[in-house]
């Protein structure tokens, strides 16, 4: 079985995004400043997404935390993972 990291590794490749388990500001610093701003603004996107995503599963918006956002963008991100390795 492959360990889900790597899946969301790949997936967070695919979509062009930083990987959410990682220290997000020092990868920022090392990226060129148009780069950067292009992966905050995939990440943004992923977010709201995600945010949608739960809204329809019928999550109040109080119940809508940083962590359940970052748990759903994984998710997302090892779906991701698992269709370009075609597991």
């Amino acid at each position: 079985m492959i360990d889900s990291k790597l899946l969301e590794n790949i997936g967070a490749l695919e979509k062009g995004v930083i990987i959410p388990t990682c220290d997000v500001k020092t990868e920022l610093d090392r990226m060129q400043p148009e780069e950067a701003r292009i992966a905050k603004r995939r990440w943004r996107k992923l977010k709201r997404r995600a945010r949608r995503r739960m809204k329809s599963m019928g999550v109040k918006d109080d119940q809508i935390t940083k962590k359940a956002m970052i748990f759903k963008i994984r998710s997302v991100l090892r779906e991701v993972g698992e269709e370009k390795l075609g597991v």
